[in-house]
Parts: C-alpha cells; structure tokens; sequence
C-alpha cells in the first residue's frame, strides 16, 4: 500500500497516479467490505492530504483521483460482496474521510469555487469538477453548514455541471 501511495503523489506519469489510486482505493473496500468493525486506513487520510497538498497536480486529474471507483466496477472487481455491502462500505469511507478531512474539503471547494460567469476553458472545467468532488464528500457531513452550500450552488449556477452536483448531493443527503 505505501507503494501506490508513493506512485499517486510522486509518479510523473497521470494514467500511473489514477491506476495506483484505483487499487489503492480498491483494495481498501475490498478490506472493509470484509470486516465487522471497519476503521478507515490511515493510508486514505494521507493518500487525499498528499493531493490536496500537490499544488502541480492537474485539478481535473485531483477529482479524478479523489473518486471511489463506481459501484459497478466494485461488484466487478469484488465478486464475493454484495451491492448493499459494497455500498454500506463506500457510504462509511465518504463519511469517515468527510469527518477527518473536512477542512481540505472545504479549503478545496472555495478555493475552486468561480463567480465568474460560465466558460468552456480547460482550467474552468477542472475547477468546476474539483469543486464538486469535493461537494460529494462534505454532503456525508449531514450538517446545515453543507447543505446551504449546496442550494446557494443550485441558486446560483449557470451551468449543468454545477447543478447537477447540487441537486445529486441534496438528494443523496441524509441531512433533515
């Protein structure tokens, strides 16, 4: 596991960093998937801080990374777990990972978070997909703080991208 830590924060090739966060994230729920009291690897925190803290890194690449890897491609690559625990597990990871990093997530949501009007520019895209990455993270937190943000995202986006990620977190949430 430090191995594909290494390769996500130090590889200079993207295609070696995402595969490495793949396994690395795969591996982790395939763990969990298995345990009756599961605790979030260290690993993970370390793994997220050391992309929040690449500031070279292609933010398009970052969300990329950040990402658990579908359900689908889970029930693939795990066939000896169900949907429901696949999905109980990633539900307890987006949670735990929310918890422990909840000031990164929201450092990275502002920091990308544009008011400049819509554009099609390559560095507009990456920003807008960072920032709702990191929107699908901080949802798990089930707090008044998270879901405002959300609707002011939904109030006042100009885009499909963003509304999309504001209408998929406020339905996704538990939070009352």
């Amino acid at each position: 596991e430090s191995e594909l830590l290494f390769l996500i924060a130090k590889d200079k090739d993207p295609i070696s960093r995402w595969d490495a966060s793949r396994k690395l994230l795969t591996n982790t729920i395939a763990k969990l998937c298995k345990s009756s009291t599961p605790k979030l690897p260290t690993i993970l925190i370390k793994m997220f801080k050391s992309i929040f803290s690449d500031k070279k890194t292609d933010l398009s690449l970052a969300a990329q990374i950040l990402r658990l890897p579908t359900v689908s491609y889970l029930l693939e690559n795990l066939p000896k777990s169900s949907l429901e625990i696949i999905h109980s597990t990633c539900e307890f990871i987006k949670s735990e990972l929310a918890h422990n990093l909840k000031q990164e997530f929201l450092d990275c949501y502002h920091t990308n978070n544009s008011l400049e009007p819509y554009d099609l520019e390559a560095l507009s895209i990456s920003k807008r997909e960072i920032k709702n990455t990191a929107l699908y993270y901080l949802i798990n937190l089930n707090t008044q703080e998270i879901f405002d943000i959300c609707l002011k995202q939904l109030k006042n986006s100009d885009n499909l991208t963003d509304t999309i990620a504001a209408l998929t977190c406020i339905a996704n949430s538990t939070y009352s």
